[in-house]
């Protein structure tokens, strides 16, 4: 993967030239089908069937869209945790439906951008634990290398 992502430390230039660099691959991993909808990456999230969804998100986590959003939102935020104050590295959904989980605005730039939260791994890993305990203790169940 590209690294585009901005890291506390980094400098304004080096901010700059990944943000640049994020809005040449805007649209990366989009089909063709949906690059002309308003919000391509929420219209092909939803239109894509259930069991997919998961392929959907992993492949925008890779588009220069939402690694703008996740520079814009840390370097706004000073790479502060809203958590506990240490050091963000990561950007957290909030925005939540019964139907869309936190995924709601998933790809509609102005929406998601005022639900993302600037979070620590940490913060992450505790606020995922509780939303989704069962799909947080199947992945560190995972990571110790147990079988399900």
């Amino acid at each position: 993967m590209r690294d585009l992502y901005v890291r506390h430390g980094d400098s304004e230039e080096v901010f700059v030239d990944k943000n640049d660099m994020c809005i040449d691959i805007f649209f990366e991993g989009v089909p063709l089908l949906y690059r002309k909808a308003v919000h391509p990456w929420q219209e092909y999230f939803r239109k894509t069937a259930f069991a997919k969804r998961k392929d959907v998100r992993m492949q925008y986590y890779k588009s220069g869209q939402w690694i703008l959003a996740r520079n814009w939102l840390l370097w706004e935020h000073n790479f502060v945790c809203a958590g506990c104050g240490g050091i963000a590295n990561q950007a957290h959904h909030q925005g939540w439906s019964n139907k869309w989980k936190n995924y709601e605005h998933l790809g509609d730039t102005d929406k998601e951008s005022k639900c993302l939260v600037p979070i620590c791994e940490g913060c992450h890993d505790r606020v995922t634990r509780v939303h989704n305990p069962k799909l947080w203790h199947t992945k560190h169940l995972n990571q110790s290398g147990l079988d399900l």
